[in-house]
């Protein structure tokens, strides 16, 4: 949370300050897209060595480069300086994806879903409060206020991180222990980014049986994998079409607004406090109840699974009851969004903004949680990596949501931009739906208590 406000700080005053140094608007917009960029290309290296060093070793490097490059915004004239100081924090910066991973590793099914919306809830609360703090220090004090204080919470946050330990996972074990998962674990992320087959994989991961000779309890191991790694893949999949609807809408939202209704920057704080309220609500009561109820879920279907498979059947059996869930919540995103670009009044404006709100703060934690546990179950060794890619996917969409959504925008209409994005969000519910039939595949693979019995 605290990064996050950092982040949210710095709001009002970003564009201001590096106009002052003669970065024009243009030239934000490159500046702006270098460092999602270089979070697009780092995200999975930061996974990586998380996985090798520790999460919090990670961590504590991110907010070293956060609490510099906010110092460079508070100190610096040169524009060049003031670019690096950007474009720094992209490139090292890695908080988000991490405290994905380190809830991932130090919970299990139900408390990943339920910690998963705390951390949206704290996103909510800071993109509330911090912009708001940062008006305020910037009217008293100066603009480049927030900045210093922002680099002074870096700092804190610094020294939060040297309390805290590593996840059990990465600390204990022997090191040959360590070495086997992580070979398994590589084999399988082959098989999700370049679609490897099951003898391939098998010398790839360690080799249970040779690729010339495969038993059939490897091959049906591996079958059962190459399922799984389909369910990660389609999953990842949908949560990347429905981040661009989503990018698009917030990247348009201003532009929108001013058109459409002719609303002034107070109108428009107003609407994104509301949607922050929103999502702080949503994260912070919604989340918990449908975590509690799926929580019972849960333990009914493991009371019914033998204990060679256990946990695994109980997970997706209560992840097809998420799948369903966000199935309905792309479709009610997609219409919010559709009905967002064709409003002319202001009660289905704000009808749309508040139903695009509620349905993607409970999209997006279900499907953190959804890759989280996925990736732990797939490959544990590797678990920053996967998540990391995620990041990744997720900067993507932000990459490229601005230019498509202005394109539209300046090509057509605004409502085609609603249009559009709609589409995307209920585009998602067909690999939703391909992430489900591969989960119903690794389910039907794995024995029941009474089949192994008989």
């Amino acid at each position: 949370m605290l990064d996050t406000m950092c982040m949210a700080l710095i709001i009002p005053v970003q564009s201001m300050v590096m106009l002052s140094t003669g970065i024009g608007t243009m030239r934000q917009g490159q500046v702006h897209a270098a460092a999602a960029t270089c979070s697009v290309i780092a995200s999975p290296l930061h996974g990586r060595m998380s996985d090798k060093f520790g999460r919090i070793a990670v961590l504590k490097f991110g907010a070293c480069a956060a609490a510099l490059g906010y110092l460079g915004y508070a100190t610096t004239g040169n524009p060049w300086v003031m670019a690096l100081s950007r474009v720094l924090p992209g490139l090292f910066r890695c908080q988000t994806t991490m405290a994905q991973a380190y809830i991932a590793d130090v919970s299990n099914e139900a408390q990943t879903k339920k910690r998963m919306g705390m951390l949206g809830a704290s996103f909510g609360i800071a993109f509330v409060v911090g912009p708001a703090i940062g008006g305020i220090l910037s009217g008293f004090v100066g603009p480049r206020a927030p900045f210093v204080v922002a680099s002074a919470a870096s700092l804190a946050n610094l020294a939060i991180l040297f309390l805290l330990k590593e996840p059990p996972r990465l600390r204990d074990g022997g090191a040959r222990e360590r070495r086997e998962v992580k070979e398994e674990s590589s084999g399988a992320i082959q098989m999700l980014l370049w679609g490897r087959s099951v003898a391939a994989a098998t010398t790839a991961m360690g080799g249970e049986a040779q690729a010339s000779g495969v038993t059939d309890d490897a091959a049906r191991r591996l079958g059962r994998r190459e399922q799984m790694v389909s369910m990660l893949r389609w999953t990842l999949h949908a949560k990347l079409v429905f981040n661009l609807a989503k990018s698009m809408y917030e990247t348009q939202f201003t532009q929108h607004a001013r058109l459409q209704f002719g609303y002034g920057s107070k109108e428009i704080a107003n609407l994104l406090t509301f949607m922050g309220i929103i999502g702080m609500l949503v994260n912070a009561v919604v989340l918990p109840l449908i975590s509690g109820r799926n929580k019972k879920r849960d333990e009914d279907s493991k009371g019914e699974i033998g204990s060679r498979a256990g946990s695994v059947v109980a997970g997706a059996t209560a992840e097809r009851y998420l799948g369903q869930l966000q199935a309905c919540m792309a479709l009610l995103e997609g219409g919010a969004l559709f009905l967002w670009g064709g409003s002319t009044s202001l009660c289905p404006y704000l009808a749309s903004v508040a139903g695009a709100a509620f349905a993607a703060n409970i999209f997006l934690p279900l499907a953190n949680a959804a890759v989280a546990s996925q990736a732990a179950a797939l490959a544990p060794g590797s678990l920053g990596e996967l998540i990391g890619l995620s990041g990744a996917l997720d900067n993507v969409a932000r990459v490229l949501s601005p230019l498509i959504g202005s394109f539209v925008m300046d090509r057509y209409s605004t409502q085609a931009v609603g249009m559009l994005a709609g589409a995307m969000a209920v585009y998602s519910i067909l690999p939703l739906t391909a992430a489900h039939r591969a989960r119903g595949r690794v389910e039907a693979g794995l024995p029941r208590e009474k089949d192994k019995v008989a």
